[in-house]
């Protein structure tokens, strides 16, 4: 299969690799990959073979493309792999493999951009399936930053630990088609904070179509979290079944929401924290209500000290906590809310600093008081009952 035809400028079977699945093919690899840096770029490819690929930790300096000849090519990291791809250059891409982390131990990375000596620029990631990682994309951390990352059709199946954490990710960042898929830990036994992605000082953000699912048996495992950022937008996402939060947002401004579903999560639904400038619509936040290992006082959206929240089309049911908690937070607006069959209250208003909140066109339970407001400046209007008979605990204006 030596040189083989269409294969690329650089085929690995060309730098001695076997492809046999148990023959260490670090070597060669590597050969094939600083033969196409030593060259300014280029393409190294993998052929298609039964048994794939065993490697070890493989360095990428300058812009390549690795990519599967044909056929979707297994990558298998062998025992003791600390980072099976490191990349330390712009313009790399990673497409078409199967990549399966389960010899390597629990300090080890499938993809890790080190940002430590320079600015990185467009990193494409596309159609891989990533198998038993504890963690599947990492950044450096450093003063560096990265523009123009690409995830797309990205599956991570079994993961056992926190999928994507990115720290450097500033500007034109996209993540779309890309499934993380958790292990509980009593499968594995071992406690891991399982977690979907966690994305911290980042400026502008994209995902679309991506979903968390799994890690029930985790109670530090959440969905979605984001830290410290700006310009933040999801499309299309959802949470499911994770052992903490869906989805986790702390100091973001000008976030927006679009499609987004938090399932059974043990948690929570969604959390804003000391956010600023959200805009949502068409959000689900159904909780674990009638389930027999739910976890009390889970509310489906929490906002504490958050401002300038305009949410539409919300629907906050089965939480064992509130529908909807506002905490110490101002200049707030929720219409069209679906806000019943939750344990406590539909919602929930406490702390200070409640400042012009309004809460229009929602659907209350009959569980305890249908919602509790504590500012004189808070507004309910066009509220409806499902069942029973309304128990307004309030001290700002209503109109039913």
């Amino acid at each position: 299969m030596a040189g083989m035809a269409g294969c690329g400028e650089y085929n690995v079977m060309d730098y001695g690799a076997v492809g046999d699945g148990t023959t260490d093919d670090t070597a060669a690899v590597q050969s094939a990959v600083n033969a196409a840096a030593a060259a300014g770029g280029g393409t190294v490819c993998f052929p298609f073979t039964a048994n794939g690929y065993l490697l070890g930790d493989i360095t990428i300096t300058k812009p390549v493309k690795l990519a599967a000849g044909g056929r979707e090519v297994k990558l298998t990291a062998k025992a003791a792999t600390g980072k099976l791809f490191t990349i330390r250059s712009s313009f790399v891409e990673i497409n078409g493999f199967f990549i399966n982390m389960g010899n390597a131990g629990s300090s080890s990375i499938a993809i890790y951009l080190d940002t430590a000596a320079q600015t990185m620029e467009h990193i494409y990631l596309r159609d891989l399936i990533v198998w038993n990682a504890y963690a599947v994309l990492r950044d450096g951390k450093s003063s560096n930053i990265i523009v123009n990352l690409h995830v797309s059709n990205v599956t991570c199946r079994i993961n056992k630990g926190v999928a994507v954490h990115l720290t450097d990710a500033f500007a034109y960042t996209f993540f779309k088609n890309v499934n993380v898929d958790n292990v509980p830990s009593a499968q594995i036994g071992i406690t891991i904070n399982f977690a979907g992605f966690i994305v911290e000082n980042a400026q502008g953000f994209h995902f679309e179509n991506c979903d968390v699912t799994g890690g029930n048996g985790n109670a530090g495992g959440d969905g979605f979290v984001i830290k410290n950022s700006e310009a933040v937008y999801f499309d299309t996402c959802m949470a499911d079944t994770v052992g903490g939060v869906g989805f986790l947002f702390e100091n973001v401004w000008y976030l927006y929401l679009v499609a987004v579903v938090s399932s059974l999560c043990h948690r929570g639904g969604m959390t804003l924290n000391g956010c600023r400038f959200v805009n949502g619509t068409n959000i689900v936040m159904a909780g674990r209500t009638y389930l027999p290992d739910k976890v009390a006082n889970a509310d489906g959206i929490k906002a504490v000290d958050s401002q300038r929240i305009t949410m539409s089309s919300l629907s906050c049911r089965y939480n064992t906590g509130n529908g909807i908690t506002v905490d110490s937070s101002s200049y707030t607006m929720w219409s069209t809310n679906d806000l019943f069959e939750n344990t406590l209250k539909g919602l929930q208003e406490k702390g200070q600093n409640l400042t012009a909140n309004t809460f229009i066109g929602c659907t209350f339970n009959a569980n305890g008081s249908n919602y509790q407001i504590v500012s004189p400046f808070t507004h309910v209007c066009s509220a409806l009952l499902h069942s029973g008979v309304f128990q307004a605990n309030q001290a700002g204006p209503a109109s039913f």
